[in-house]
């Protein structure tokens, strides 16, 4: 554990939760947990709803876990590690589908139990990051689309041509400090009103 101990300030007070059989394995994971300086949550058998808010969920893997999970596989709202009894044969198709950002495997050992955590939330957050840069793009995608149907229906009710729209546009925005978007929206949505 000596190598991590530069990156212990960021298991610190984490809330992690284990949902694991009591067994000398589960054990080592809570212990190596604790001493990161973690806040472990020890849950058995495998509740009806899995934690969705915390640090992270280590969760042993079975062939019914995604239906425990109450995000869809790739939308989990934590960092998902699922534990891999050695006894159970796996089939990787089935991990997959629960698309974990972490895996554990028999024999643990503390060393792996912190690496996989970090591995887990970097793979989760880089996540995060992307699914804001979408919402991102299709909220802007979703702006410019308000735009082009603002602009034609200013020029077919003002006779004018498209530049003359465009500036009105954003002109009205400048105006109200708002977004050239809101205004667009706001002027397709009083169109299809007044339809």
């Amino acid at each position: 554990m000596e190598i991590m101990r530069g990156y212990l300030k960021e298991f610190k007070n984490l809330d992690i939760f284990v949902v694991l059989p009591h067994n000398d394995e589960c054990n080592i994971i809570m212990v190596a947990l604790r001493q990161l300086g973690a806040i472990v949550k020890h849950s058995w058998p495998i509740p009806r709803q899995l934690p969705a808010e915390g640090g992270a969920l280590i969760c042993e893997f079975s062939h019914d876990v995604a239906a425990y999970t109450p995000w869809l596989p790739g939308e989990a709202p934590l960092p998902f590690i699922l534990y891999v009894p050695g006894n159970l044969p796996v089939d990787f198709k089935e991990i997959r589908n629960c698309a974990p950002h972490g895996l554990l495997y028999s024999p643990i050992t503390e060393r792996s139990i912190a690496l996989t955590l970090l591995l887990a939330r970097d793979q989760f957050e880089y996540e995060q990051r992307l699914r804001s840069r979408i919402n991102r793009l299709d909220e802007n995608l979703r702006a410019m689309r308000a735009v082009e149907q603002a602009k034609n229906i200013l020029m077919e009710v003002k006779k004018i041509d498209e530049e003359e729209a465009y500036k009105i546009l954003r002109q009205t925005a400048m105006e109200r400090r708002v977004t050239l978007g809101s205004i667009a929206k706001a002027i397709v949505e009083s169109h299809e009103l007044l339809r």
